[in-house]
């Protein structure tokens, strides 16, 4: 049995010493019950799962809270909007603790407007998938401290870790637990993934947001998997006689990315075009990617047409999970013009550093996606260049132009 999500809980138990709320958020099936579980300091724990919990909490949460004398945790938080409302306000009761309240819920931050301040009383944790070291219980690797600190000479010190069989195995399976577990049971794998997302949409997302029409919303999530890790116009989504009006498409991301399936990176300069609909994202397991798009082996997924895209959403996540999980400030960006040469900057305390990922292993398109790289890094003032690749030892390419493999992340 592997251990899930080991530096999360040393994270969220950092926190409830020192804010009395902390919300844990990310899609059903994650492990937030378990890291519930794991990380409360309190034998009361309730679910608004139950009848009974939900008509005592829901309809007086204020009450409730201001009743609580100790550590409670409380499991599927977001079936109470009042609730989500009033774990905001925990500050206003002078007498709390820290520590006080650990609750989940699967809406993201984007969609919990009620919190949208993040008050000094509360604190979300974004509960993303499994790392790769905690995939295949090796040690983590130093690539997101170096990138967050600035310390670019260490980079040439990163060890490969995981072999080109390996990342596309972990590619292709995600980074849920049950999966993750079961990795070599394709049947399993697939039969998962199918009755997840069935849940999703006509449990979690009909309990949500029960407004949606649930088979256009079915159709933009089979639209979007083919535009995962790209950069599109919503409106070129469809791809059947029955259109999806623009706005429903806009809306459909939104509800995506708030209940943390997808996630959009803002265009580094959008404040210079605020009406453009272009969007930049990716589904953030790729195993419910490639499930979508109806990939089966590591021989599928290699020769897949859409497998420079698969692949570039796996990296690009794993690299953003690595900086959220160790809570590292550092802002990711994209850029929507399709001449420029980085797929994603990233923005730390001290500079910006861009980051090109390439799948393929020629000499001759690493050194075109090399070139093209060193002049965004010159065009857009970053610190230093990083090409993420399919290669396995660590290069410097040139001045600020660094190739790491994508078995170092």
């Amino acid at each position: 049995m592997i251990v899930v999500k080991r530096m999360v809980y040393d994270t969220i138990r950092s926190l409830t010493h020192r804010v009395p709320c902390v919300i844990i958020v990310g899609p059903n099936q994650i492990g937030k019950t378990t890291a519930l579980q794991h990380t409360g300091r309190s034998s009361l724990a309730f679910t608004l799962a139950n009848n009974w919990h939900y008509e005592r909490i829901h309809k007086a949460p204020e009450a409730f809270l201001s009743r609580c004398y100790k550590p409670v945790t409380i499991d599927e938080a977001q079936r109470s909007p009042k609730l989500l409302a009033s774990l905001s306000k925990l500050a206003k009761y002078a007498s709390r603790t820290p520590g006080l309240v650990l609750a989940s819920s699967c809406i993201t931050p984007s969609l919990l407007t009620q919190v949208a301040e993040h008050s000094s009383s509360l604190a979300v944790v974004d509960l993303g998938g499994l790392l790769l070291s905690e995939v295949w219980r090796r040690p983590c690797s130093k690539l997101c401290d170096i990138i967050a600190h600035g310390d670019i000479k260490r980079l040439r010190h990163l060890k490969v870790t995981y072999t080109e069989e390996e990342l596309l195995l972990s590619c292709l399976t995600g980074s849920y637990p049950e999966p993750v577990l079961n990795r070599l049971d394709r049947a399993f794998c697939s039969r998962w993934h199918l009755a997840r997302l069935q849940a999703y949409v006509n449990e979690d997302i009909n309990h949500l947001f029960p407004q949606i029409d649930r088979a256009r919303f079915s159709h933009t999530i089979r639209a979007l998997a083919k535009a995962s890790g790209s950069t599109f116009h919503p409106e070129s989504l469809d791809v059947s006689s029955n259109k999806t009006p623009l706005p429903e498409h806009l809306e459909h991301i939104a509800l995506l990315e708030g209940t943390g399936m997808w996630r959009t990176v803002p265009d580094i300069s959008v404040e210079d075009s605020p009406t453009t609909t272009l969007r930049s994202g990716w589904f953030r397991d790729s195993g419910l990617l490639c499930h979508v798009l109806r990939i089966r082996s590591e021989s599928e997924l290699r020769s897949h047409g859409h497998f420079a895209h698969i692949w570039r959403s796996f990296v690009c996540e794993e690299l953003l999970k690595g900086f959220s999980d160790r809570l590292l400030q550092v802002r990711a960006t994209s850029c929507w013009e399709k001449a420029d040469g980085a797929d994603l900057v990233l923005h730390t305390s001290s500079e910006k550093v861009a980051v090109a990922i390439e799948a393929s292993q020629t000499t001759r398109t690493q050194k075109r996606v090399a070139d093209a790289l060193g002049d965004f890094v010159r065009a857009h003032t970053c610190g230093y260049g990083i090409l993420m690749s399919m290669g396995r030892r660590v290069r410097k390419l040139g001045t600020g132009i660094f190739e790491i493999p994508a078995g170092c992340l």
